[in-house]
């Protein structure tokens, strides 16, 4: 039998003795320990039966125990280093050691840690300290049997649940690479959009009768699409949150803009006429979901006025900022030189579009059957009059709108400083018919006698385009859709691409990608005359947006690397640590696929966070590991103890991470725009927390190699 005791550095000795050498030898051979050692002694007594007298051979253990000596820290420290291995006999005779059946260890009456004889007595006390039963919980006499039972038994299990993992590592590392591939499958299931969708309590409904729509016709079916909208809503209580007039309305406000006036503010409205509106609602915040209400509305607005054309937007000022104040999120543009073809391209587009799963909106927005009034100047009769056609247009555009136009003149307010423009413009009310249009008199500009309109020229009824729109100088017609509820901005617009490229008449070959945005030429019946298709709008923002957070996770990846690469003085190990990032994701792929959540800029930033977080827990078993096989344990063992000690610090660490994102990941307090990158996170860190336990000590027994003993100057070998 053979005892171990670590003396007490603060514990009075043996008179005249101010210090206490602790040996642990042989049977055969005397113990030599500290008196005192019971007494508050920070790690007990160690026991230990040698059957059959084999002599071993053990490095010698000095203890330091003056009096008022090392201090706490420092003898907690002794203890620790002892337990983990600091005593260990000589590589040499490790060959020498005679190997019995294990023992059952366990605390004694007087507090000693008993271990076995089994093949790992280091493995054990490595464990004991991990679980804590270390010294420093036994200070002081202080009793937690309780919860070190408690410890051991979670210990055990998860030492055996290692073990095993250890001895089928190509089992575990097989189920490990099967389960990332499934999660970037479920990834790619799970959709994709610009931004969450957020519930702003507000929306804006676009109206678009019939072209040529008298603005007093189409301020009446607005009135009654108001109706409508107060029925569903309830009534206006614009003094709310303030003041609360009417508790059973989910309605705060409702403003509607009809037509549009001709002028300069005509660039700052989506009217294009008359014929068109929008309606702004704002709801009473958390009374109603927005998408819900805009489902309702959507459905019955179309049911009974099927002459209108309606198109809603839910997105608020935070989407139309980020896809450039498109009013759609879905935006495909045909570009050309023919109004006439443009508008016959753009009409069958949205026809294909309108009949895929998940569109809703499908609308042209130009139209190119507004009636007109065609004016054919006889230039021989206005030539002997006097008169060219730059002074018969001067002359009908006074008429119809403002001098303004074309002969801008100013006049400014001395008294505040502000211009305001001066032109001729007819009264309004006066131009009622065509006759009134055909009697405008004609003057040519250098002077002379005006004669009527009727006498050069003739007025013909037709139709033309609302609004001629440009990109680039090119003449183009957009077509846009919104996403019904339920479905997500990628998966409909690849179905949509996907029914545009089976068009035969459309026929549409490929062009280079343009600003990240898939370009189309248009073959088919208008094959070799110029025009395209392009998805652009937030589609194209998107995409584009989705490649930059691709090449900055790869880097935020490389940089963490590079990190470890200075720290661990190794290429290796690293790689080992950098392992914890798929298993991350296997996490992130199941709990977006399971919560219904979309691939965002929110979770893409919470997947470039969440590589952060995870390599903590690989960086903890790694060093940990390094460390014991620095000290001559072997490397299955030193990374079986590496997982036992510091299973806790990992488990804390992510429980706290979890518990910190849980309200942002329910959306608690109202930041939905948050929940995806909450939600990536938490994924990320609980899949990671749990494989890495278990997959990482199997990938470190594989590419571990113990590093060999250089020799120094003097030819000893370090």
């Amino acid at each position: 039998m053979w005892l171990l005791r670590f003396p007490n550095v603060n514990c009075p000795v043996d008179a005249g003795d101010k210090r206490a050498t602790a040996y642990h030898v042989a049977d055969g051979h005397r113990n030599q320990v500290c008196s005192h050692a019971a007494k508050g002694n920070p790690l007990g007594a160690i026991q230990h039966s040698d059957r059959d007298q084999e002599h071993v051979r053990h490095r010698m253990l000095e203890a330091q125990c003056d009096e008022g000596g090392n201090g706490e820290d420092e003898r907690h420290d002794l203890a620790r280093d002892a337990v983990r291995g600091i005593a260990q006999p000589d590589r040499e005779a490790d060959q020498h050691v005679a190997h019995h059946p294990a023992q059952q260890g366990g605390m004694d009456g007087q507090g000693n840690l008993r271990l076995g004889d089994g093949d790992d007595g280091l493995g054990h006390l490595a464990a004991a300290d991990a679980i804590g039963i270390a010294a420093p919980d036994h200070v002081g006499g202080s009793d937690r049997s309780g919860e070190s039972d408690a410890d051991a038994r979670s210990g055990g299990r998860y030492a055996r649940l290692v073990t095993w993992a250890l001895g089928h590592r190509l089992l575990v590392l097989g189920a490990a690479t099967v389960a990332t591939a499934i999660s970037i499958a479920l990834l790619s299931q799970s959709g994709t959009e610009l931004f969450p969708r957020v519930d702003t309590a507000q929306f804006q409904i676009q109206v678009n009768l019939q072209p040529g729509t008298r603005i007093e016709n189409t301020e009446k079916t607005i009135a009654r699409i108001e109706q409508i909208l107060l029925a569903e809503l309830g009534t206006p209580d614009p003094e709310y949150p303030a003041v609360e007039n009417h508790p059973d309305s989910d309605l705060r406000m409702l403003i509607t803009n009809i037509g549009v006036l001709m002028d300069w503010p005509a660039a700052y409205t989506p009217n294009a006429g008359p014929m068109d509106a929008f309606v702004l609602v704002q709801l009473k915040q958390g009374r109603r979901d927005v998408f819900e209400v805009v489902s309702q509305l959507r459905r019955r607005l179309n049911r009974e006025f099927p002459q209108a054309v309606f198109s809603f937007d839910t997105g608020g000022m935070l989407s139309a900022a980020l896809n450039f104040g498109e009013p759609a999120p879905i935006h495909f543009q045909t570009s050309g030189s023919d109004l006439a073809t443009l508008s016959e391209i753009g009409r069958r587009v949205a026809s294909l579009l309108t009949h895929v799963e998940g569109a809703a909106d499908v609308r042209v927005l130009q139209s190119n059957d507004y009636p007109t009034l065609v004016v054919d100047i006889d230039r021989t009769k206005a030539a002997l009059a006097g008169l060219n056609v730059r002074d018969v247009m001067h002359n009908l555009v006074t008429a119809t709108n403002s001098s303004i136009n074309f002969a801008p003149a100013f006049w400014i307010d001395e008294r505040n400083g502000n211009h305001y423009f001066i032109g001729a413009q007819y009264a309004q009310n006066e131009l009622v018919s065509v006759e009134t249009l055909l009697d405008i008199p004609i003057a040519p500009e250098g002077g002379g006698t005006p004669v009527p309109l009727r006498t050069i020229a003739t007025v013909s009824r037709g139709t033309g385009p609302s609004v001629v729109s440009h990109r680039n100088i090119t003449r183009v017609v957009d077509v846009y859709a919104n996403v019904a509820s339920g479905y997500n901005v990628g998966d409909v617009v690849a179905a949509m691409e996907s029914a545009l490229e089976a068009d035969p008449g459309l026929a549409l070959e490929a062009d280079v990608y343009a600003r990240g945005a898939p370009s189309f030429t248009i073959q088919g019946e208008y094959s070799g005359r110029g025009y395209t298709l392009t998805a652009t709008g937030e589609i194209e923002t998107m995409r584009n947006a989705f490649g930059q957070f691709a090449g900055g996770l790869a880097l935020a990846a490389l940089l963490v690397y590079l990190v470890m690469v200075a720290q661990f003085k190794s290429f290796i190990d690293p790689l080992m640590v950098l392992f914890t990032v798929p298993l991350g994701f296997i996490g992130v792929g199941s709990l977006l696929f399971a919560t219904g959540t979309t691939v965002n800029i929110q979770s893409v930033m919470g997947m470039i966070m969440m590589v952060g977080i995870v390599v903590e827990y690989g960086i903890l078993l790694v060093h940990f590991a390094n460390d014991r096989v620095q000290r001559g344990v072997e490397i299955e063992t030193a990374i079986r103890q590496a997982a036992l000690v510091r299973l806790r610090p990992i488990l804390m660490t992510s429980l706290t991470t979890v518990l910190a994102l849980a309200p942002m990941a329910l959306g608690i307090g109202g930041a939905q725009a948050n929940i995806p990158l909450a939600r990536t996170i938490i994924g990320g860190v609980l899949s990671a927390t749990v494989l890495t336990l278990f997959v990482l000590p199997c990938v470190y027994v594989l590419m571990k190699r113990v590093p060999v003993p250089s020799p120094t100057a003097d030819g000893d070998i370090r």
